[in-house]
């Protein structure tokens, strides 16, 4: 549970744009990760602050869910059945 609770902290202390779009990948690829984590907090942070705008929030977790699909679509063509 220790794990978590610092996970939680480092991603409100480094939440930027890069972030949020490398954890929606992760979580859109095969890897088992919640959004939950990443995305509630990054648009509480563009809320409540002027250097986050909660549209890019949402652009950039999409572009980073595309590439997480991406990445399980290329796999699945390489390594599945011909």
């Amino acid at each position: 549970m220790e794990s978590v609770a610092e996970l939680l902290k480092w991603v409100l202390e480094n939440l930027n744009y890069w972030v949020v779009t490398i954890f929606m990948a992760i979580e859109s690829s095969f890897i088992p990760f919640p959004s939950e984590v990443v995305v509630p907090p990054a648009a509480w942070k563009a809320a409540n602050n002027d250097n986050m705008n909660i549209y890019l929030v949402v652009l950039f977790a999409t572009i980073g869910a595309n590439i997480g699909a991406l990445i399980n679509y290329y796999l699945a063509k390489w390594l599945g059945r011909p």
